[in-house]
């Protein structure tokens, strides 16, 4: 039995109860400690009739820990529920510590948490950590080492909340933290003085460590060293703790690395992007194309069948050419060209329907209409079917199977309102700011978000205005998913 352990259970009122109510059955007792001290007697106990009294031993967790002293008979029944009631009550105790460690334990976690969300600078967050760790484990200092990836060598980045800005190159061939980079091990060493590999060096004495290796996988960046325990020594347990942190650290140095290669390559990036918006915008008109060519290609069309998906085609075709345009004005920042008519709105929605159910139909997606307004409007009709074709593309791309698209449009005071909604699960809250920047996506499996970027441009140029919210907007009932609306002036 542990010193530790027999502090904890055997004071005065650990016994006193049980001892007080056995009294009753076996009278008088005196519960004694192994080495014979008295801890509690009950009311009547007499030391000068000891000779009379029997002795039974107490035995917890296979150990000696005391004994019960009284008139004989039925002492051993005393005994053994004396034995009973202090085992139950170790273990609640065990059990109450391990509760509160595991409690702090999950405090730690947190405010470990806190430092990583806090703070974006990896410098920054290496400082507070070296600090955290060093209060919880009770050391006179936390250092962190990283290796660094040209030299080889590893650099001393922050102690004990401190950062180390000056290049504190250390000899990656001595010293217990070269071991533990080398070996990918922890090393706790309670006796620094007598380990081979132990240096001598700077102006604190070093009476205990312990280092922790920085891993990733089986990539070691760099160890997480901590000196001169306050309270006893380095144990199994603080390594464990230590290991955990660790590998939370080594995904920040990681990340930090990954971040500094983005951004080397973010212009290639962008040129990647701004590629893959330009498939992302042709393949609408494409698909369409693509799926005309298969009508002409039936030999039961009659000629004017033959004649309008002709004339259908090269509309689609014509589309194509001016995206070429649109992209190159957009990348150079001027203004989009516009060739703009008094266009008929009945019409122009008659006429751009066969498109949009075209690029719709390989999803089985039904367009719905609803033309409140049959006026005419000041647009150019071209680049207001790439607005359409836009919007109909990433609604597609965001439904399921089986899903449906409406086209409404209608006047609200001295605008004309073309609404765009679908049935599906809406757009993203969390990019709904940004819905109109370059590059942004609704969280498809496909697509960049350029077009998106294009269309505000276009419409913005039109003399109007587009806003994108969720919800049944169109009035139209099953609409519930995303909408689209874009507002032109009258006249």
């Amino acid at each position: 039995m542990t010193e530790g352990l027999k502090k904890k259970m055997f004071r005065k009122k650990d016994v006193q109860s049980i001892c007080d109510s056995l009294s009753r059955l076996t009278g008088p007792l005196c519960f004694y400690d192994v080495e014979g001290a008295s801890v509690y007697k009950t009311e009547g106990f007499g030391e000068e009739k000891s000779e009379e009294n029997e002795r039974r031993e107490i035995i917890v967790l296979h150990k000696p820990v005391g004994y019960v002293s009284g008139p004989p008979g039925k002492l051993s029944i005393a005994a053994d529920i004396v034995e009973y009631v202090l085992k139950t009550a170790y273990e609640k105790k065990c059990l109450a510590s391990h509760t509160l460690f595991k409690y702090e334990e999950l405090e730690f976690f947190s405010k470990l948490g806190e430092i990583f969300g806090t703070f974006i600078l990896t410098d920054d967050i290496l400082s507070a950590t070296a600090k955290l760790v060093k209060s919880k484990i009770g050391a006179e200092n936390c250092s962190i080492m990283i290796i660094d990836s040209l030299s080889e060598k590893y650099n001393l980045k922050a102690v004990s909340g401190k950062i180390v800005n000056d290049k504190s190159w250390l000899s990656p061939n001595q010293g217990i933290a070269a071991k533990t980079m080398k070996s990918g091990k922890p090393v706790i060493v309670n006796n620094p003085e007598e380990h081979p590999d132990f240096v001598e060096g700077g102006k604190v004495k070093i009476t205990s460590m312990m280092c922790v290796p920085l891993k990733l996988k089986d990539k070691t960046m760099g160890t997480l060293n901590l000196s001169n325990k306050l309270e006893g020594i380095f144990t199994s347990e603080d390594e464990s703790l230590v290991l955990s942190i660790s590998a939370l650290i080594s995904e920040v140095i990681e990340n930090s690395r990954l971040h500094d290669e983005r951004v080397k390559n973010q212009k290639f990036a962008v040129i990647g992007e701004m590629a893959a918006g330009i498939i992302h915008d042709f393949r609408n008109p494409l698909g369409v194309i693509s799926g005309f060519l298969e009508f002409l290609a039936d030999s039961n069309l009659s000629d004017e069948e033959r004649k309008r998906i002709s004339a259908m085609t090269n509309k689609a075709t014509m589309s194509l050419s001016r995206m070429v345009e649109d992209l190159h004005s957009y990348s150079k920042g001027t203004k989009i060209v516009q060739s703009i008519k008094n266009i008929n709105i009945h019409s122009f929605i008659q006429d751009i329907i066969p498109l949009v159910e075209m690029d719709m139909s390989f999803k089985k997606i039904k367009v719905e209409t609803r033309v409140e307004y049959k006026g005419d409007l000041r647009l150019d009709p071209e680049r207001f079917l790439r607005v359409v074709w836009n919007i109909s593309g990433n609604a597609r791309d965001s439904m399921s199977k089986g899903g449906k698209f409406l086209i409404l449009a209608r006047t609200k005071g001295k605008e004309v309102e073309f609404v765009f909604s679908d049935t599906g699960t809406g757009i993203p809250l969390e990019i709904m700011d940004t819905l109109f920047d370059a590059f942004t996506t609704q969280g498809k499996s496909r697509g960049t978000g350029l077009g998106l970027a294009i269309t505000k441009q276009i419409v913005v140029e039109h003399g109007g205005r587009i806003q994108a919210l969720n919800g049944n907007y169109s009035g139209v009932e099953g609409f519930n998913g995303a909408n689209f609306v874009v507002s032109l002036p009258l006249g």
